[in-house]
């Protein structure tokens, strides 16, 4: 990771900020916290969930997200990665919210803020966690430099790629800790 600056040049785009949401810019894994709604509305529920899982966790992420919407309203943020995105916007850059969540959950989260310029998050075919939300971030910045926020050991892909790494959470050495 090379110590570059974050504005651009006259003939450079701005370096992306890509942000994650779980357990990074929110308090809490949302993924989880919705499971673990759905799974406590009975038995049947619960049964439902175990039958999704069967097929895969990402089609069980989306089937609990259109059955059981969150309200962002309800989520609490961590300071220091809202005021590293208002830095990133401040300096004009664009700032992505990257997540391994189910895109209803990413974009209602989106939407709720107001302070994204774009989403990157997981579908019932296919995952944006890890390798996959680096492909993402790769086909999006166009293989360009970007910097990205995160908190666990499924973002050393993402945080050995980034021009600048931050986690808040698991952090390894090259990587600087937010907070």
């Amino acid at each position: 990771m090379a110590d570059q600056p974050a504005v651009a040049t006259a003939t450079e785009a701005p370096v992306p900020l890509f942000v994650d949401l779980d357990d990074t810019l929110a308090t809490t894994d949302v993924t989880i916290g919705t499971m673990r709604a759905y799974a406590f509305q009975g038995p049947m529920a619960a049964m439902r969930m175990l039958l999704w899982l069967r097929n895969g966790k990402s089609v069980a992420k989306a089937m609990i997200a259109r059955a059981l919407p969150i309200n962002p309203a309800n989520l609490s943020w961590k300071p220091e990665v809202i005021a590293a995105i208002n830095a990133a916007k401040a300096e004009g850059r664009p700032v992505i919210l990257a997540s391994a969540s189910h895109w209803r959950h990413v974009n209602r989260v989106s939407k709720h803020l107001g302070i994204f310029d774009d989403v990157i998050a997981s579908s019932a075919k296919s995952s944006a966690k890890g390798r996959g939300k680096l492909v993402r971030i790769l086909a999006m910045t166009n293989g360009g430099p970007f910097d990205y926020i995160g908190d666990a050991r499924a973002d050393i892909p993402i945080w050995a790629a980034a021009r600048k790494a931050f986690s808040v959470g698991y952090c390894p050495a090259d990587v600087i800790k937010l907070g």
